[in-house]
Order: structure tokens, then sequence, then C-alpha cells
């Protein structure tokens, strides 16, 4: 048994399972309705009730102010390394460049094709970094052995 193959797979199975009852409950609200597209509050609210909607919505907006500040956070670091000498802290010279280019291209063709072009880098560079790890593996030690006494604390 592997530990922690079997974790991600629980732990996809559990993520895949609940994308499935977000659309099912996605599609049953849009039919209910008769609108062409749902919120999740709306969403919650016709499943869990008023209180079930606001804590849906206290939850999405704890998860995507955490996910914000992470990628200002590590964006800015980045910037400053690849621009040095900016005299704004990072994470405010990240949320003024990004911040600025949707301001100015909302509602536009071009907001379109750069959040195009930033999805086709995440995905190279997601294909670069699998075919750079590929030769460093051996899957012959995937089934061999799994000590639990070597694993970090982390």
């Amino acid at each position: 048994v592997i530990p922690s193959t079997l974790a991600l797979t629980g732990a996809w199975m559990y993520m895949a399972t609940t994308g499935l009852f977000i659309a099912e409950v996605a599609c049953k609200t849009m039919a209910t309705t008769g609108k062409p597209a749902t919120s999740l509050k709306s969403m919650a609210a016709g499943s869990v009730g008023p209180i079930g909607a606001w804590l849906t919505s206290a939850a999405f907006v704890f998860l995507h102010m955490a996910l914000l500040i992470a990628y200002c956070s590590r964006g800015g670091e980045l910037l400053s390394s690849l621009l040095p000498g900016l005299g704004l802290p990072p994470p405010l010279a990240f949320a003024g460049l990004f911040g600025g280019f949707i301001f100015v291209t909302k509602g536009t063709d071009a907001l379109d094709q750069g959040n195009n072009i930033f999805a086709t880098i995440v995905v190279a560079s997601f294909f670069a970094l699998v075919a750079l790890v590929i030769p460093a593996g051996d899957l012959g030690q995937l089934f061999a052995s799994s000590n639990w006494s070597q694993a970090t604390d982390t």
C-alpha cells in the first residue's frame, strides 16, 4: 500500500465528486429559476437556506482573499527579482501592474488575450517541469518501499 498515492487518489475523488455535486445543483437551480446562469450564493440559498448561503459566501471570500494575498506576495517577490529598484513594496508593485492591466483592459479582447497567454504559459511551464523531472525519477522505487519514519514533519 502506498499511503501518499491513496491520499492523493482520495483527495481527487473528493474534489471530483464535489464538482459534480455543484454542477448538479447549478443545473437544478438554473432549471428552477429559468435563468441561463447562477451564483454559488443563490445555489446555497436554495439548497441549505440563508444561513448556509451566508456561510458559503464567507468561505468563498476567505478562500479567494487568501489566494489573492498569496499571489500578490509571491508574485511581488518574483516581479522585484525581475525588475529591481521599482521603489514600491513588491506586493504593491505586482497588484498595481496586473490590477492596472485588468482595469485598463476590462471588457475588451485584450483582457481575454492576456488571460489566454498567461494560461498558456502556466500549461507550458507545467509540461516543461514534468519533462525535466522525469529523467530523475525511479519508477522502480514507486512500489519498492514506503518508510514513513523517513518523512519530514512538514
